[in-house]
């Protein structure tokens, strides 16, 4: 007599490691797919971080908010308590500094040159609202604003994240 497995044995066990084998590539997939989708989502969260960093310390530091780029003249304080998706302001370095939204992004223009894109690749912004408070002469609130973003961070469908930021910045200097 000789010991060994027979065609049937070897069939079936090998049938239970391909359904095995099947369901691990399927979780395989799914885990490697998720951490694409993480490392996208921090790339581009880092990126989006550095320019909100960027924005909110230039208005800390800033006076003369005006809100509304397209309203008025920027050079003359405004607020705008419903929001508006632009907003410029006098730099520390007496420069007049514009951000806006435009084309899924936030651009940036000093002393009314061209505006660039201060938001990288892999963000695209759905809305930007800029509300401004405290700038009239006179009164007793200091300056600042509230900064509103929402948008989804990735580049393909089944990498993107929504989100939905919002800060409050307050002007660095005495109101008088």
């Amino acid at each position: 007599m000789k010991k060994g497995f027979t065609l049937v044995e070897i069939l079936v066990s090998l049938g239970i490691f391909i359904v095995i084998m099947t369901s691990s590539l399927g979780a395989m997939t799914g885990i490697l797919t998720a951490s694409n989708k993480a490392r996208s989502l921090r790339t581009a969260m880092d990126t989006l971080n550095v320019s909100l960093e960027t924005m909110s310390r230039e208005i800390r530091f800033g006076t003369k908010y005006h809100c509304s780029v397209t309203s008025g003249t920027i050079t003359d304080p405004r607020n705008c308590s419903t929001g508006a998706n632009s907003i410029s302001f006098l730099s520390s370095d007496n420069e007049q500094i514009s951000y806006r939204y435009r084309n899924s992004g936030i651009e940036r223009s000093i002393n009314g040159s061209a505006y660039v894109p201060v938001t990288g690749s892999g963000i695209d912004i759905t809305g930007l609202r800029f509300y401004v408070f405290g700038t009239t002469v006179g009164d007793t609130q200091q300056p600042n604003v509230v900064l509103v973003i929402r948008g989804h961070a990735g580049t393909t469908t089944g990498n993107k994240a929504d989100f939905n930021l919002e800060t409050y910045i307050s002007q660095r200097k005495i109101d008088k």
